[in-house]
């Protein structure tokens, strides 16, 4: 097999963290690794062998031959204050991609989207027929984050002769996780690793984590495909309720949780942040082999 030259933008993300550790341990190709913090990127992989990895400024990125891109950068993090900053951010690294396509036709891009491209209404899962709800009339700062997705996979579909897609990743869980990140996962993890009580009101949401194997997998299932710009919902073998998840991190690991309130749900509460699209099959002919639940159930190993 011909070794491929794929280039990471975001290389420090959580995503990234993942993919790399298994393209390197695959020995898949030679990864050419993008940031922001050069000095970040080589702590954070200094134990790899210098010979698989390239450590490279984004001023760079245009003089190499890619194979494939795959774009990390702007991951959620619920702490984060998004902008019209943050917005132009991302379409900046987005454009720069697009600009280095137009003249490498045959490189394929990965983009990390998210499931919010939707909108906020996940009163059930979606479908590969749900509509894009949004209210332009009332909107929030923090918004800047949805519209950033939906605005590069708008750009991305009235480019249809590039080799690109958008993979809409809902939720993410593995051991390279920033635990300070407020998700559910991370407070059920600190709570556990701290020995508190875990408070919480009596909404069940349900959220869909893809096994880190499972997402590598997929990538290296879209590097095999050509002509291609669409893009897909990325689905594990089946999601998880958050009380699955409490009673099994009470069982396993004592963990202490109190139910301190009721909730009522409104049209903004995302109770079935998931996807039942079935493009992941059709299109790239993967079916995830994990479960949510199995994806926790491994990667809490290393963190507790």
């Amino acid at each position: 097999m011909n070794k491929k030259i794929i280039g990471i933008f975001g290389s420090t993300s959580h995503i990234s963290q993942n993919l790399i550790s298994y393209f390197y341990k695959n020995n898949y190709g030679k990864l050419v690794l993008f940031s922001r913090n050069k000095s970040k990127l080589k702590n954070i992989f200094k134990k790899y062998d210098k010979n698989y990895l390239i450590y490279e400024t984004y001023a760079n990125f245009p003089k190499y031959n890619f194979d494939i891109i795959i774009n990390c950068i702007g991951e959620s993090n619920p702490s984060t204050n998004y902008s019209i900053k943050y917005f132009n951010d991302m379409n900046f690294y987005d454009d720069n991609i697009l600009l280095y396509l137009q003249k490498h036709n045959k490189t394929l891009y990965l983009n990390f989207s998210s499931g919010i491209v939707y909108g906020n209404n996940f009163m059930k899962p979606v479908t590969d027929k749900t509509n894009t709800l949004l209210n332009l009339n009332k909107y929030y700062p923090n918004d800047f984050y949805t519209f950033s997705k939906i605005y590069s996979e708008l750009k991305h579909r009235s480019y249809p002769d590039l080799n690109i897609i958008d993979l809409r990743l809902f939720s993410f869980f593995s051991r390279y996780i920033d635990i300070n990140y407020k998700f559910l996962i991370n407070e059920l993890v600190n709570s556990i690793k701290n020995n508190t009580i875990f408070y919480t009101n009596d909404e069940n949401i349900i959220r869909d984590y893809i096994h880190p194997f499972d997402l590598y997998s997929i990538i290296k299932n879209c590097i095999n495909k050509e002509n291609i710009n669409t893009s897909i919902d990325v689905v594990s073998k089946k999601p998880i309720s958050k009380f699955e998840l409490l009673n099994y991190l009470k069982k396993q690991y004592d963990l202490k949780f109190v139910i301190k309130n009721k909730i009522i749900p409104t049209s903004n509460s995302k109770i079935n942040y998931y996807s039942k699209s079935k493009k992941l099959e059709e299109i790239i002919k993967f079916k995830s082999k994990f479960t949510s639940f199995d994806s926790i159930k491994n990667e809490l190993d290393f963190l507790l």
